[in-house]
């Protein structure tokens, strides 16, 4: 019985058959197939005003992708369904949703272009940049590197390091949101390359992992380094997960303000401009 409903199996009978039980069992499966073709059609008469008023209404690029979540769904729905005329109504006004998309990625795409437009959707160029998290972990142990790009290769964009110094090269090269550093390494310390980075690339998140629970690292860590976070040794993943994520959305906050501070002193010299215009004229 399990087998059969894991394989799809549409109805089963038991031994021995007869041949009423093979007509009733035939008659349902037709049945179930004209009932659930009627009631798909019958739907989708009733979504397709709906559809056409959306498709009329300038929708924006985050309803466009709810039209085409509705129609994709009305496309495989109505492949199981026995009218070609309602499969026809709706290949019309597929055709006519690309019709209209085409024309509204017409009249939006030049804008979108432009890095101050904000109203726009995720374009491949600014994919890295705005939907995946550079996170960037040093440690002197090969296999330290192995285990966490291995544990963390699926959720985030991974950049590894064996000392401070190639950590500082990635950093100047690359957008890094996330740094995540051993405290005791030879040479430079975590703290210390956080340290250092404070002058020229404050901007991304710092946590400090080691293998020594020490309250003066802890103190220099957050004096000296400005670190977001401190974690111990042995890592847990889920741990590592839920402060680099926490340590994203502080990046992002404060990207946003810096943003909203350019604006406002931006709007705050237009506005002494007008001023020094209106008293001289």
């Amino acid at each position: 019985m399990e087998d059969a409903i894991g394989s799809q199996i549409t109805d089963y009978l038991i031994k021995p058959v007869n041949p009423n039980q093979v007509w009733l069992s035939l008659k349902k499966i037709i049945d179930n197939r004209r009932l659930v073709a009627e009631k798909t059609t019958t739907a989708y008469q009733q979504q397709f005003r709906n559809l056409f008023m959306v498709l009329n209404s300038n929708p924006d690029y985050n309803e466009w992708m709810g039209i085409y979540k509705e129609l994709v769904h009305w496309e495989l729905s109505l492949q199981k369904s026995d009218s070609p005329e309602m499969q026809e109504v709706f290949q019309t006004q597929k055709n006519e949703a690309n019709t209209e998309f085409f024309k509204f990625i017409n009249r939006n795409y030049a804008s979108w272009l432009k890095e101050k437009s904000t109203a726009k959707p995720v374009m491949s160029h600014t994919l890295m940049k705005e939907k995946v998290i550079n996170v960037l972990y040093v440690d002197d142990e090969p296999h330290n590197l192995t285990a966490f790009k291995a544990a963390f290769r699926r959720d985030y964009n991974i950049f590894l390091a064996e000392c401070a110094q190639k950590a500082k090269e990635i950093v100047e090269a690359s957008d890094i949101h996330v740094i995540l550093s051993d405290q005791r390494m030879p040479v430079t310390t975590g703290i210390e390359f956080f340290e250092s980075l404070i002058a020229t690339r404050p901007e991304p998140i710092r946590i400090l992992i080691t293998g020594y629970t020490d309250i003066n690292a802890v103190v220099d860590a957050i004096n000296r380094g400005q670190v977001y976070k401190y974690l111990t040794k042995p890592w847990n993943e889920n741990d590592i997960r839920i402060f680099v994520d926490r340590a994203y959305e502080v990046f992002k906050l404060r990207k946003e303000n810096e943003e909203l501070n350019r604006k406002l002193l931006d709007a705050n010299r237009k506005l002494e401009f007008l001023v020094r215009q209106s008293l001289l004229s």
